[in-house]
């Protein structure tokens, strides 16, 4: 009994000495920094509502994935109108577009260049069982902003340069005034955490419900997307916002293994239109045009 007095006693001694007899000095610290600069900066094209990467397959996108910019706000994708072949008719109609088709693909960072590069690397391998397949999605314009500065506004308009025609010179067929490329639907997409209702803002709707892309290359554009205001609450930078040109879209409904592209059973979005007042129209002939898109910084 006296010996285990004896170890407890020392037990308290020892924690007596511990808490005032040595002192405890502060603990080292180093510090931790990193700065961001917009020059070089990586972005790519997303799938509207997700992060998932993707590339058009129906010329919708540029080569190197920036349709065209302005510093560092970049319109990454903008989309091609494809009406497809169609019954002439004897009073005015509408025909509704194929809807594009992308295909997933992945990005490789090279980390040993400064700054690092990026490639992309398409998913399709030739063999089907292991392809990310491509598949059909309604048409949407999409721009990413890396300036890092809150209060970059930014619009984005297109316009088509001339009436769709066939030929050149006399022997040119041109449909006649009247013929439009009509929207009837949006959706307005962000990566951001931020409500995108809050951050941007999309087309203007006439009474009748849809918006005309305006003809002339002199003409003002049809603003189609663009930053709510210029206010810090409303920053874009470090996003990437989208519009897409469907009513209600979700992301869900279009996937590789729901809406999979095919040669003989085209997908058309009903949300864009062309409108063509009943005329005479030749037939077995394509009827073309350009559009012409353009992102500005400013009011």
């Amino acid at each position: 009994m006296m010996k285990k007095l004896v170890i407890s006693s020392l037990l308290v001694s020892t924690v007596a000495l511990g808490g005032f007899g040595m002192s405890v000095s502060a603990a080292p610290t180093t510090n931790g920094k990193a700065s961001f600069t917009d020059k070089d900066a990586h972005t790519h094209v997303v799938k509207p509502q997700t992060l998932e990467a993707i590339k058009d397959v129906t010329g919708g996108q540029a080569p190197d994935g920036s349709v065209a910019e302005s510093g560092a706000v970049r319109l990454m994708y903008a989309p091609t109108f494809d009406f497809g072949i169609n019954q002439i008719s004897t009073i005015d109609a509408d025909y509704a577009v194929k809807m594009n088709s992308v295909q997933p693909i992945t990005w490789t960072e090279n980390i040993e260049t400064k700054p690092s590069t990026w490639t992309h690397k398409n998913t399709q391998t030739g063999d089907p069982a292991k392809d990310a397949a491509a598949y059909d999605i309604p048409q949407f314009v999409q721009v990413s902003d890396i300036s890092g500065i809150d209060t970059t506004n930014w619009n984005v308009t297109v316009k088509q340069d001339t009436a769709f025609t066939n030929g050149t010179g006399a022997d040119a067929k041109t449909l006649k005034a009247g013929t439009t490329i009509d929207i009837y639907g949006q959706t307005l997409t962000t990566t951001s955490e931020t409500a995108v209702a809050n951050l941007a803002a999309g087309m203007t709707m006439d009474a009748s419900g849809k918006a005309s892309i305006p003809i002339g290359k002199d003409v003002g554009g049809l603003k189609v997307l663009g930053r709510k205001d210029s206010t810090a609450a409303s920053a874009t930078t470090g996003t990437i916002t989208s519009n897409v040109f469907k009513k209600e879209y979700g992301e869900a409904d279009y996937s590789s293994t729901k809406t999979a592209t095919s040669t003989e059973d085209f997908r058309y979005n009903n949300d864009v239109k062309l409108h063509v007042p009943a005329q005479k129209i030749t037939k077995d002939v394509t009827y073309s045009t350009t559009l012409t898109w353009a992102v500005t910084i400013g009011e």
